[in-house]
């Protein structure tokens, strides 16, 4: 089930893409020139929803399962569950002030791009944090024993791929994240 860990790394890659788009809109935002709002809606909102409501719930499961058997790590699997609660409350405030600014609601673009900066570096530290640390430490915690009880607690019923996701829900997304691929491979 090692399989699961190269699932979340893939997941980590795109969403790097994805927060990539957010950044590149909020350098426009910075600069005075104009931005695609709907694009970074679209790919605030998948960030707010996807890893929040998926992502993060797989590896939460992981972690309780690690930590928990683990016991002199506990406080670590706890403070990666805080985390992720946290992202998730960053994520949607910085959603909601994007959300704004497509519906013309007056607002401070220096707010904005503040909110929008301090999401990107929190996203990416977490995500380097367990890509660096957290990742090696569970392959080398867990037996095929932990991994089949993992994968019997994983809801049956998943997400798609993430490259179906976007291209379903979040089109214009989806056209920026993949203008220069045309292998159709799906995470």
């Amino acid at each position: 089930m090692r399989d699961l860990l190269e699932e979340l790394h893939a997941e980590h890659l795109y969403m790097a893409d994805v927060l990539s788009v957010i950044e590149a809109q909020l350098a426009l935002i910075e600069s005075g020139e104009p931005a695609d709002y709907e694009l970074l809606r679209d790919a605030v909102y998948f960030m707010t929803e996807y890893p929040d409501l998926f992502h993060h719930a797989r590896e939460d499961l992981i972690y309780r399962r690690v930590f928990g058997r683990h016991h002199r790590n506990r406080s670590l699997g706890r403070e990666l569950e805080n985390a992720h609660a946290d992202l998730r409350a960053l994520g949607l405030a910085f959603r909601y002030e994007v959300e704004d600014a497509v519906a013309d609601i007056m607002l401070s673009r220096s707010r904005l791009t503040v909110q929008g900066r301090s999401y990107l570096d929190t996203q990416r530290s977490h995500m380097r944090v367990e890509e660096e640390d957290i990742f090696p430490r569970i392959a080398d915690l867990l037996d095929e024993q932990d991994w089949r009880a993992i994968e019997t607690a994983l809801p049956h019923v998943g997400p798609v791929g993430l490259r179906e996701i976007t291209r379903r829900r979040f089109r214009s997304l989806h056209d920026a994240l993949h203008a220069d691929s045309s292998d159709g491979e799906s995470i």
